[in-house]
C-alpha cells in the first residue's frame, strides 16, 4: 500500500487531457489520501484489488482514454470550495497482462473503472479517485440519448504518438475525433 500511495503522490499537480472531452484535469492531492484511507479500497479483494494497485502506474493513460462524462451538482456543504462547481465522473479502462508458464504474455485482462473529478472553486478539474467496476456484471451503461460507440486500438511508436498528439493539441483537436473522421472518409471513398 505504501508503494502505491507514493506512486500516486508522484503525479500530484500534473495536468492531463481527457481526449474524448478535451478536459484538462489535474491530479489532486486528495488522490493519494483517498487511496490510502478509503473504506472502498480496504474492501477490495482478489483481482480487483490487484488491478487497482497496478492501475496506479497508469493514471495519466487512464485519464487520457476516459469517456462517458457525467455531471452531478455538489450537494454537500463540506465540499463548498473543493467541488464548488460540482463533480464529473468518467468511465475508463485498462489492461493487465496475464503471464504463462514461460513468462510469455498469454492474454490481457481488461478492467473498467469510474474516475471521479471535482470542479473546484479555482475552476480547475481535479482527479481524486477511481473505483473499480465488475466487467461481467456492470457495463456502466450509456447515458440516455448517447449512441453506442466502439474503440479501436492501434500500435504506434511512442515518438510518433507524441508528435501526433502534440500537433492535435496545438490545433485544439482530439485523436478520437480525427481518427473517426478519417475512418468515415475512408469508408465513403471505398464505396464510390
Amino acid at each position: 500500500m505504501y508503494l502505491i500511495f507514493n506512486m500516486e503522490k508522484q503525479y500530484v499537480g500534473e495536468a492531463h487531457i481527457i481526449e474524448s472531452t478535451n478536459d484538462k484535469v489535474y491530479i489532486g492531492v486528495d488522490l493519494s489520501k483517498e487511496y490510502a484511507h478509503s473504506n472502498y479500497t480496504n474492501t477490495l479483494k482478489g483481482a480487483n484489488a490487484k488491478a487497482k494497485a497496478n492501475a496506479a502506474q497508469g493514471i495519466p493513460e487512464m485519464l487520457m482514454v476516459a469517456d462517458e462524462r457525467e455531471y452531478e451538482e455538489n450537494r454537500k456543504t463540506k465540499h463548498i470550495k473543493d467541488a464548488k462547481y460540482g463533480w464529473y465522473s468518467y468511465v475508463t479502462r485498462f489492461a493487465l497482462p496475464v503471464y504463462g508458464e514461460n513468462e510469455d504474455i498469454e492474454r490481457y485482462n481488461v478492467f473498467r473503472a469510474i474516475l471521479l473529478v471535482r470542479h473546484a472553486e479555482d475552476k480547475r478539474l481535479y482527479f481524486i479517485r477511481y473505483t473499480m467496476t465488475n466487467n461481467k456484471k456492470n457495463n456502466g451503461g450509456r447515458p440516455a440519448g448517447r449512441i453506442k460507440t466502439a474503440k479501436i486500438e492501434i500500435s504506434i511508436e511512442p515518438n510518433v504518438k507524441e508528435e501526433f498528439m502534440s500537433l492535435l493539441r496545438e490545433q485544439g483537436k482530439t485523436a478520437s475525433v480525427e481518427i473517426g473522421l478519417w475512418i468515415r472518409e475512408y469508408i465513403k471513398s471505398y464505396h464510390k
